[in-house]
Parts: C-alpha cells; sequence; structure tokens
C-alpha cells in the first residue's frame, strides 16, 4: 500500500475504502504519531496493531521499552474512548492464526 501521509483524511478514507469492500485494514507504522492516528482508526471501527516493528516510539522523541509498554499505552487511551480491546484468542481469530494449542513448540 502507498504512503498516503500522516493526517486524519488518509486515516480515515483508507478505513471507509476497506469497509466499503469488506476487507481489513490493519492501522500500524505512524511512528511519530501513533496514539493520535490509531485513535481516530479505532473510533471509526477499523482494527488497530501495535509493536516496535511498526513504531520504536512510545510518544515523540522517547524510545519505546517494549511492545508490552506500547500495547499498554494503546489500550488505555482506546478503553477511555470506550472501545472494547480484543483477547489474544480473538485476535488470532481476527487475523487467521494457529493459536498456541495448535502448533507444536
Amino acid at each position: 500500500m502507498p504512503n498516503t501521509g500522516l493526517n486524519i483524511a488518509s486515516v480515515c478514507f483508507l478505513i471507509m475504502s476497506a469497509q466499503m469492500y469488506s476487507r481489513m485494514l490493519t492501522f500500524s507504522g505512524v511512528p511519530l504519531a501513533f496514539s493520535a492516528m490509531a485513535a481516530v482508526a479505532a473510533l471509526m471501527g477499523g482494527p488497530v496493531r501495535v509493536g516496535l516493528e511498526g513504531s520504536l516510539f512510545i510518544k515523540r522523541g522517547k524510545l519505546a521499552q517494549s511492545n508490552a509498554r506500547q500495547a499498554e499505552k494503546i489500550k488505555s487511551t482506546l478503553e477511555a474512548q470506550g472501545n472494547r480491546i480484543a483477547t489474544p484468542a480473538e485476535a488470532r481469530a481476527i487475523l487467521g492464526f494457529k493459536g498456541a494449542d495448535k502448533v507444536r513448540v
């Protein structure tokens, strides 16, 4: 997918397009304003994914200590907006992953 630029209009366009065509759109990869853009995406019904592979920062100029810290931050932001966070099992089902019970390690 091409870079659409970091603005609310682009996020809204992408989510509305994905919803119109019944496509899954995962919102990620805006390092300097991740929380704000993720909040917009979630308000529009879009799923949000976090992790160091998408952004190394927890806020402008501050590196995230871990994936867990990023997840905690966005979870608190989204729950404050009234969003329900998927459980790990629900997230695996949404993404089509097998789950720990079906993988031999």
